[in-house]
């Protein structure tokens, strides 16, 4: 103990050099890591009669389609105000463990904030020599502080009539500019493309309070001490309604223009004269520190913790049969060495979880995240720029860097500023996969985890079995399709296309299939796809005589390989058409067409093989030609043939149609040749039937097709059309709880899964390194722009493609699908409600509802104006910034094991 309050007393030394200058000591800021908590709530305005919610449209006859839109999403979906923290969230016992890990500046930024919670720990070794201790806030709205449980200060705080406690009104001034015009400009100054008067910059800075408690060294205690504080909203002004603004987004409407929080943290400091008798927290500490991660918050390359903060067991819970994780961060400003993780046997009273159910990961960086609300002129809250780290690798490196960050203008810039110490960052997972014979109970052991010249920590790890039983992968009723890239692989991995070393990687990517119960293959037979396919899958023999043979191999291997991981696939779509087979009679959105003429060739693009097996890519005549009959008619034939062997004949499918697709005349010859397949399709709607009944579709994912039900399910999951749910938007970029929620999304809706998510199509390399594009790109005539699969849910791993936070959000979220789909099935059927019994049957009714509320809180839109970012409607389109943060507050780890438990109590009612 004493080497490491010495590490940190040094380390703190080199820190405060430069706040030496400035005559104050530092202790804890808002670049410190706090624990925060948010209750959501309708933004309110205050007019003569008193506090109306916003938006605030008075008449509702009047109202147009998407104002009504913008007012069922704040009543229904935003309308009831979220939890408050439970009580004694003052004091320093108090267990934060599910409140959000994280710098004060991530905390939400949001008209919809009605309360922020924040706590933050501190060292005191030795109370009487701290000297002038104070805490100095900056806050819109009102602010009490409060240490060791006592409330030490509060101000610009007022109680309404009927008891409510709110922040002080602003006046006028803080809202229009001289002319008496609304300000709109969001967000902070730094990013302001356009600097505003000095008037207007003047009412925008008076719109923050301030708040500055000396505290006494006699209320400090030796040890941890903790400072609470609580940011409480102010209405706002009724001129947001006198000059309401108006919004185009998809026909002119009436919006709010709330450019501004009314409840919103902008500084905190904890100083002292000097750092005598206190341990600072504003900057990495020296020496590997370990700390608890939620399994849902995006561990980043810039973390640290606050050494304060307990180290808490890892608790793991799940259903048998599924897979869960659970994570521990780990940090050091040198680089780590040697990092090495074990776990003792998981023992229960009900038994063991052996070992082999048990994999460790370690995570490194890889992709991007958006942290800040779209548009809304927000800095990143850390001091350097960071890279998430999602990329789950099987072993540990035998080094892990430094990540030297720089700061930039994104960055959040502090007054006097500590420098930000760098550090080499990873998390450990444990991820285990409970079997399906586990005994409901608690299973116990321990992570030890250890590095060259660190002694390490041992932390308990709790996995809670309950009483439900996941099914199995291939049995699931959540639909998932997750496209597979043989070309990215080659490209990553610098290995021939089709090589031995290939198929290895290719292997790799299937068994992640498995894992997720996917069961849609694309063997390509044509080349140069919107798959990203240099080859078609099918190779072309010419022979002497001019004709062609067929060679299947790397086809059948590539089903050899996918039925070995996946069993038998449920589609398998054969592509025979893209862009660049566009003709004048071609069919699709007007402006697809024109382009894709542009790029047209005269016919479908194959590869073929001579003898000593070099290949080259050639043309032939396009369907429409009398010579295509006889090259695609026997090739077609003995597709079957091959396929009706595997038994998977009915999986077979023509693809592909999007927001374009082949003329009607291509599409007869394809019926003819290809024996009636039904077509595969992905793009912005559904479609019964191509011309008028020539062609049918057999499995569609669509992105404007699905319907939700919002406030109720729609049961997707009971469709018998396999439909799915197309996210056309770059998901890469979307916090983790759009990955867990999307099957629920799906399901939910009226659509039985997910489609058109890719596996292992990540952006590859150029020349230089750097990683430029997706493989599809590679072929401009194949580009579907938006339609393209623009995610990822693997990574590259020096050794093959491996999981992602991303991928193992997306699992538990399906496994989560399917106790909802159980409960589904049993509400659904009267029999079954009558032998559960009306209080089982309610409880499972509250259980989907919560699930589905707080799904929407993650998704909404928590801003207001008449950009179509800030709009509720464009929920789809935008991350929401600060749904993420709510959602990981809101205790969702407890929603999900109510869930389960429910399930297992109805399946065992209905056995009965």
């Amino acid at each position: 103990m004493m080497r490491v309050r010495t590490l940190r007393w040094c380390l703190a030394a080199c820190a405060l050099g430069a706040a030496a200058a400035s005559g104050e000591a530092p202790v804890l800021d808002a670049a410190s890591y706090w624990r925060l908590f948010h209750t959501m709530a309708r933004p309110v305005m205050q007019v003569e009669t008193g506090l109306v919610p916003i938006p605030f449209y008075g008449e509702r006859s009047s109202l147009n389609y998407q104002e009504r839109s913008l007012l069922f999403w704040h009543e229904t979906i935003l309308g009831k105000r979220t939890a408050l923290p439970p009580a004694g969230w003052t004091e320093n016992d108090f267990d934060d463990g599910y409140w959000v890990r994280a710098t004060a500046y991530r905390a939400c930024r949001t008209p919809y904030l009605e309360r922020l919670f924040l706590r933050g720990r501190f060292e005191v070794t030795e109370p009487a020599k701290v000297k002038n201790l104070r805490l100095e806030l900056g806050y819109h709205g009102g602010a009490i502080v409060f240490l060791n449980g006592r409330e030490i200060g509060r101000k610009n705080l007022v109680q309404t009539a009927d008891g409510e406690l709110l922040g002080e009104p602003y006046p006028l001034d803080a809202y229009v500019d001289a002319a008496g015009t609304l300000i709109a400009l969001r967000g902070d100054p730094a990013l302001w493309r356009q600097p505003p008067s000095a008037d207007v910059a003047a009412r925008i800075a008076g719109r923050v309070r301030t708040l500055s408690v000396l505290i006494p060294s006699g209320a400090l205690r030796r040890g941890v001490n903790l400072v609470a504080v609580e940011i409480v909203r102010a209405p706002y002004h009724r001129v947001v309604s006198e000059q309401i603004a108006m919004s185009k987004n998809h026909g002119d409407h009436k919006t709010f223009e709330l450019s501004w929080n009314t409840c919103e943290i902008k500084s905190v400091k904890l100083t002292a004269d000097s750092a005598d008798g206190l341990v600072p927290s504003v900057v990495r500490p020296a020496g590997v520190q370990a700390w608890n991660s939620d399994l849902l918050a995006t561990d980043v390359d810039v973390d640290w913790a606050n050494p304060c903060e307990p180290l808490r067991p890892i608790v793991i819970s799940g259903a048998a049969g599924g897979v869960y994780s659970g994570k521990l961060g780990i940090g050091s400003p040198s680089p780590i060495r040697g990092l090495t993780a074990s776990l003792t046997p998981l023992r229960g009273s009900a038994g063991t979880i052996p070992l082999s159910a048990v994999r460790i990961r370690y995570a490194m960086p890889w992709s991007d995240v958006v942290m800040t609300g779209a548009d809304c002129n927000e800095l990143l809250p850390y001091p350097a720029e960071p890279s998430p780290l999602y990329a789950l690798y099987e072993s540990a490196p035998a080094e892990i860097p430094v990540s030297a960050k720089q700061s930039s203008q994104r960055c959040v810039k502090l007054p006097n500023q500590i420098e930000p110490v760098p550090g080499a960052v990873t998390a450990v997972w444990v991820t285990v996969r409970i079997p399906q014979d586990a005994q409901p109970g608690l299973y116990a052991g321990s992570l030890r985890v250890s590095a060259e010249h660190w002694q390490g920590v041992e932390v308990p790890v709790q996995v809670k079995v309950l009483d439900w039983k996941v099914p199995d992968p291939s049995l699931r009723r959540t639909w998932v399709e997750l496209i597979q890239s043989p070309d990215t692989l080659a490209i990553e991995y610098d290995v021939p296309l089709w090589s031995e070393k290939h198929w290895q990687m290719i292997e790799k990517s299937m068994a992640f299939l498995a894992e997720m119960g996917s069961r849609v293959l694309y063997v390509p037979l044509i080349a140069q796809t919107n798959a990203g396919n240099a080859q078609s899958m099918v190779r072309w023999v010419k022979k002497a005589d001019g004709t062609y043979d067929y060679d299947f191999s790397v086809m059948e291997r590539y089903l050899d390989t996918a039925e070995r991981y996946i069993g038998k696939p449920d589609v398998v779509v054969f592509t025979v058409w893209e862009r660049y087979l566009t003709r004048k009679d071609s069919s699709g959105r007007g402006f697809w067409i024109e382009s894709s003429l542009k790029i047209a060739v005269p016919g479908p693009m194959v590869t073929v093989v001579d003898e000593a097996g070099k290949t080259e890519n050639v043309v032939l005549p396009d369907y429409t030609e009398p010579a295509s009959r006889d090259l695609w008619k026997p090739l077609f034939d003995r597709l079957r043939e091959r396929m009706a062997k595997r038994g998977i004949e009915k999986a077979m499918h023509l693809g592909m149609v999007s927001d374009f697709w082949a003329s009607k005349e291509q599409v007869a010859f394809l019926k003819e040749v290809s024996g009636n397949l039904p077509w595969a399709s992905a793009g912005h709607y559904f479609r019964d039937t191509l011309y008028d009944g020539l062609a049918s579709f057999g499995y569609s994912s669509s992105y404007f097709g699905p319907k939700f039900g919002y406030t109720e399910s729609l049961s997707g999951w009971k469709n018998p059309k396999p439909f799915a749910l197309f996210e056309r938007v770059g998901l890469d970029a979307y916090p983790v709880t759009k990955w867990r929620l999307i099957g629920l999304q799906s399901i939910t809706g009226d659509v039985r899964g997910v489609g058109r998510i890719a596996l292992d199509a990540w952006p590859v390399k150029d020349k230089s390194g750097r990683r430029v594009a997706r493989v599809y790109e590679r072929f401009p005539a194949a580009n579907w722009g938006y339609l393209n699969p623009n995610c990822a849910v693997l990574a590259p791993s020096p050794d093959g493609p491996v999981a992602t936070q991303k991928f193992e959000a997306l699992r538990e979220g399906v496994e989560e699908c399917e106790a909802v789909v159980s409960i589904e099935q049993a509400l659904a059927d009267k029999a079954a409600v009558e032998k559960m019994g009306p209080e089982l049957a309610k409880k499972c009714q509250q259980a989907i509802d919560e699930h589905l509320n707080a799904m929407w809180r993650a998704f909404a839109i928590y801003h207001s104006g008449p950009n179509y970012s800030h709009e509720a409607t464009s929920w789809r389109e935008r991350v929401s910034a600060a749904g993420y943060v709510w959602f990981l507050n809101s205790n969702w780890q407890e929603r999900a094991e109510k869930l389960y438990t429910l399930a297992g109590e109805a399946q065992r009612a209905l056995s009965r």
